[in-house]
């Protein structure tokens, strides 16, 4: 085999023999490297079709823009097709809602974030008043209250000389009880 590589290299960890002749990895690289600066052109379709991808990519940026003209032309006027459609003018309605689309502005997360916010914002400010009412509330149910307790204390606790209940006052208190659970 060994006679037999000088017609086809054989390949060592150190280098390449080559007709006898020992080749490095070091002259290999720089050989190769040398050939890739020459070249001016990206590439051809035995290396991986750099050619034909340049011109899909235009012919696609072609058509987009001549699709983005069109839109623009059926977005500011009806077109004779379809003006002469229907007759009901239902495409004129459909050129009109695709023309509102385009204008929307995009969603971006930050304006999701934003509005999000401010939802939440709001939420919190009506937890917030909904609960200062309910304190409120509170508060005056308390007062009332206190302000029947003290009434009550104030008509009970009178006394005669002799320290005893004044009788008139209980009775009054009880008729007041009496009418309150008849009314209810």
């Amino acid at each position: 085999m060994a006679s037999e590589g000088a017609k086809f290299p054989v390949h060592s960890s150190k280098g390449t023999f080559v007709a006898g002749k020992r080749k490095s990895f070091k002259t290999r690289s720089k050989k190769w490297k040398a050939e890739a600066a020459r070249k001016d052109f990206i590439g051809n379709k035995a290396e991986g079709q750099g050619f034909a991808d340049r011109r899909k990519k235009k012919v696609m940026y072609e058509y987009r823009k001549l699709l983005n003209k069109e839109r623009r032309k059926q977005g500011g006027t009806t077109t004779t097709t379809e003006a002469a459609g229907d007759g009901e003018g239902g495409n004129t309605q459909t050129s009109t809602q695709e023309h509102k689309r385009f204008k929307k502005k995009p969603v971006t997360a930050f304006s999701k974030q934003q509005q999000e916010f401010k939802r939440k914002q709001a939420e919190k400010e009506q937890r917030i008043k909904e609960a200062e009412q309910r304190r409120e509330e509170r508060i005056k149910a308390a007062a009332k209250h206190n302000k029947e307790r003290w009434k009550r204390h104030v008509q009970l606790g009178k006394v005669n000389k002799k320290g005893q209940p004044v009788m008139a006052n209980r009775i009054e208190f009880l008729l007041n009880k009496i009418q309150k659970e008849a009314s209810s």
